[in-house]
């Protein structure tokens, strides 16, 4: 299957389980998120988008998420903050 047809499943994939283990990612340094210290993760996606995970740095879970995509010229940032937290068969995802 060409990466044209899968591009947008991966996009979607970002908003439920971290991409920083399927696609290359890099470390952009710390910042903060609602007050908590944050490590910052980016990664870039096969069609080029790339998503940015907020990692808490006491806890090492995931607050938020970020992705900018272009649709019909126009720019747009979407956001997603990991709150309602549940394990899974260990694995801690996002429930909500």
């Amino acid at each position: 299957m060409p990466a044209q047809a899968t591009g947008g499943v991966s996009t979607d994939l970002v908003w439920f389980f971290p991409s920083v283990f399927d696609f290359p990612a890099e470390y952009a340094g710390i910042g903060e998120w609602k007050g908590a210290k944050c490590h910052k993760l980016i990664a870039t996606l096969p069609l080029g988008t790339r998503a940015e995970y907020l990692i808490d740095a006491g806890t090492f879970l995931i607050r938020a998420i970020a992705v900018e995509e272009t649709y019909q010229g126009k720019a747009f940032r979407l956001e997603r903050e990991w709150l309602d937290l549940k394990p899974l068969q260990g694995i801690i995802y996002p429930s909500g």
